[in-house]
């Protein structure tokens, strides 16, 4: 079977999940419109960073199927938040065990790496050894999702998005803590939609290809994101050490 079946395949999968009603439909279709954006991305990385045939492969599917639970999970809760009684990562891997989509057509170690990837893909680390469908799903992921996020803070429309955060403008001391470590912090500490934008620049240290870097730069996320990010000495000094990496990153091959 050709790739352009299976995702046939998952764009009927998703759209079985429609009901009729605007309100509701908009989330579902928010979802199956950012897969196919991923996996656009995720193409990219692949063609840019060379990929061998199995990663290629392993990487594109992983894209594909990465938010495969995220239809389910707003079916039952309504909300795209994870925590403790759903992880969209591990309900796409278990989607994919129980044979949502057959696997027929692959070895036994290509699922194994697109159903980890999926796994993965929105924890808050990767082991080091990761597999490049690991990597580029991420990356793919988080890019898309800024422009997700972009669309919402330039034009807002469904609050769902931001999760309903705090538009009060300020940051909370504690995701400014994670911020001075340079660490992403975790979304149960976000109280403000300042938060949000701030933890979603600090991403430029989660980024594993050089090619989701040039990305990231080419779409001028950086500076779309701090258009809409309260002053603070703190978020200043994140966003000259991310343009910089950046810009290095734009001069290297």
């Amino acid at each position: 079977m050709e790739f352009h079946q299976y995702k046939n395949f998952f764009i009927a999968y998703a759209k079985s999940y429609l009901t009729g009603s605007e309100e509701f439909d908009r989330n579902i279709r928010l979802k199956l419109d950012h897969t196919l954006r991923v996996l656009s991305y995720s193409e990219e990385i692949i063609g840019a960073e060379a990929f061998n045939a199995f990663d290629a492969k392993t990487s594109r599917f992983a894209a594909l199927w990465h938010d495969v639970s995220r239809f389910e999970q707003f079916k039952r809760l309504e909300t795209y938040m994870d925590g403790p009684a759903f992880d969209h990562g591990d309900e796409g891997a278990k989607l994919l065990e129980n044979g949502v989509f057959s696997f027929e057509e692959f070895t036994p170690l290509e699922k194994e790496t697109i159903i980890r990837a999926v796994k993965l893909h929105n924890k808050r680390s990767i082991p080091e050894n990761s597999s490049m469908a690991e990597k580029s799903v991420r990356d793919a992921d988080k890019l898309d999702v800024l422009n997700v996020i972009l669309d919402e803070l330039d034009n807002p429309r469904n609050p769902k998005v931001l999760y309903s955060l705090s538009t009060e403008n300020r940051f909370s001391e504690k995701v400014l803590d994670f911020i001075r470590r340079r660490e992403v912090p975790f979304h149960r500490d976000l109280e403000t939609v300042n938060d949000f934008v701030i933890s979603k620049v600090a991403w430029v240290f989660d980024l594993n290809t050089k090619a989701a870097k040039r990305i990231f730069y080419r779409e001028h996320f950086l500076e779309r994101l701090i258009s809409h990010m309260a002053e603070s000495d703190t978020g200043n000094a994140l966003v000259c050490e991310v343009r910089t990496i950046l810009e290095n990153t734009m001069k290297t091959e």
